[in-house]
């Protein structure tokens, strides 16, 4: 992922529940790459989640965690 680019991932259901898990894998597997670039506003952070109606697939303190870059709706 080049330095200017910001990844946002979008799905519903099923989809969205894709879209947690690769995005902590992503984080887990890159970290540096999805820091984000100045303040903690979000929209400055590199990777965000928006998730519309996921089924549950984290535990509660998973979910907390990835509270900072998943949006669920």
């Amino acid at each position: 992922l080049r330095q200017h680019h910001n990844l946002r991932l979008v799905g519903h259901s099923l989809g969205a529940s894709a879209c947690c898990l690769l995005a902590m894998m992503l984080r887990s597997k890159y970290p540096h790459a999805f820091l984000s670039v100045g303040s903690n506003d979000d929209s400055q952070k590199r990777l965000h989640v928006y998730a519309f109606a996921p089924p549950p697939v984290m535990d509660y303190d998973t979910a907390i965690g990835a509270s900072s870059y998943v949006t669920s709706v």
